[in-house]
């Protein structure tokens, strides 16, 4: 017993650990960038609001040149560049621009930054310490901003999401020839999850986003090695690790924007879609389900850790601050689940290559195709059921989050649509899970119609 319970605190550690090692890794990074003098990143923030790359004031329009969430990148380049409070609480808390007369930040961050990096009433302007966020995104944009430019950034961060997507794609489709040529079942979801992503997934939008760009790209990275790497087979330590090491990246790179309750969905359902016998599949629901927990673990350590640092710097004020937004999100009788459906299909465009139609069309098919297929397995209570089955239920988290949290849902529906792409995107798989099936049965038939015309089945004499 006692052996037992310090295997289990040994491997409670990793995670926890290894949160800690990240979290200072970002401090010292913070540490650096904001001793730097302030005066080459100025220059390139007027430069962009001058070449339009930001705007003076934050739009809700789709910008295929500069993406979605512009008032977030004003909000990072705004906190890269303040340096107001003390040095040792902006390591930790980097501080977002606010007037003193705007207690509610309902004042335009790209309009306050335009102010300031322009030179007029900047000096009305303070430096708020934002605890909410571990904000490793900062550090970035604060190294990397002053020698590119913004826009250079943006662009790189486009091209690196696109790159994975488009090498998961291609990945997948060379794992389907290989297959083909050895007379095994295709293993389709390879490259069909991905693409789905990468058409109505809104990367174009999404992916240029000073955070969620970064974020992003460790969800793809995640994929890869559910798809690829076969963690059912590792060791529980190198799990461990690598489960937490996601957890962490995530959680270093933003938090409540939907990578979180994503990250938590994919490995069951993900590790589902590979097995093919019902052994298989339950080696996967355990192997996702230890992902999972470690996955958040890392994430849940990691705030922990970065709350604490700011408390003994900031006060008990920031307990309160973070524990009251977190409590803000959380759904009540404000915005209901109608309520949240609808706000999140009034922003379809932003997962509709920019259109709201094509970004309907496809959810609403999606979902058919993913509830139809269960049916049409369903009646045939197979293994391709049960598996499908995991994979719907696993996916299922990100919809509950979004009912948990529906307040923040509802009002950041904008960028909290984006999630559900995955969940569309096994919609797909599910639904060909069901036309494989149908085929297969429909094959199975025409080899009996066959014999049956040649006199029965070819026996030896």
């Amino acid at each position: 017993m006692l052996g037992r319970v310090r295997s289990v605190l040994v491997l409670i550690s990793v995670p926890f650990f290894l949160a800690l090692i990240s979290l200072c890794l970002v401090l010292v990074a913070n540490m650096v960038t904001q001793s730097l003098l302030p005066a080459p990143l100025v220059h390139q923030v007027r430069k962009a609001f001058l070449a339009g790359d930001l705007p003076p004031a934050a739009i809700q329009e789709l910008d295929r040149q500069r993406g979605a969430l512009l008032y977030n990148d004003c909000l990072i380049l705004g906190m890269a560049l303040n340096r107001d409070p003390s040095l040792a609480l902006r390591i930790v808390s980097p501080a977002l621009f606010e007037s003193p007369l705007d207690e509610a930040m309902n004042k335009d961050p790209c309009a306050i930054l335009h102010d300031v990096v322009m030179g007029r009433n900047g000096e009305v302007y303070r430096g708020l310490p934002y605890h909410r966020y571990v904000a490793g995104f900062v550090p970035l944009a604060a190294a990397i901003v002053p020698g590119h430019g913004v826009a250079a950034y943006k662009r790189t961060l486009l091209i690196l999401n696109y790159t994975a997507l488009l090498a998961l794609i291609a990945a997948g489709l060379v794992a389907v020839a290989k297959a083909t040529r050895q007379g095994e079942p295709s293993p389709y979801y390879l490259w069909v999850f991905p693409l789905i992503i990468a058409m109505f997934g809104g990367v174009e939008f999404y992916a240029q986003n000073l955070s969620i760009g970064l974020a992003d790209l460790g969800l793809y990275g995640l994929v890869a090695v559910l798809f690829y790497g076969r963690p059912e087979e590792w060791p529980i330590a190198g799990l461990a690790i690598i489960a937490s090491v996601f957890g962490v990246y995530v959680g270093m790179f933003e938090f409540f924007t939907g990578q979180i309750p994503v990250l938590l969905a994919l490995p069951i359902a993900l590790l589902a879609m590979r097995a093919q016998t019902d052994a298989e599949l339950g080696r996967a629901i355990a192997t996702g389900l230890q992902f999972m927990v470690y996955a958040a673990l890392g994430i849940v350590f990691l705030f922990t850790e970065k709350i604490a640092l700011a408390t003994l710097l900031g006060g008990l004020d920031v307990v309160s601050s973070f524990s009251n937004q977190l409590a803000l999100r959380v759904g009540d009788g404000a915005f209901g689940v109608g309520k949240m459906i609808l706000y999140m299909a009034g922003r379809a465009d932003r997962i509709g290559q920019g259109s709201m139609v094509v970004g309907l069309i496809h959810a609403a098919s999606a979902t058919i195709a993913g509830l139809a297929g269960l049916i049409y397995l369903g009646r045939h209570g197979s293994f391709p059921f049960r598996r499908a089955l995991t994979i719907a239920a696993s996916m299922a988290l990100i919809v509950v989050w979004h009912i948990v949290f529906r307040n923040h849902s509802t009002i950041h529906s904008e960028f909290m649509v984006r999630s559900m792409s995955f969940v569309f995107a096994s919609g797909w798989i599910i639904g060909g899970s069901a036309l494989s099936v149908w085929l297969a049965g429909r094959a199975s038939m025409s080899d009996v119609k066959t014999s049956s015309a040649l006199g029965g089945p070819w026996r030896p004499r």
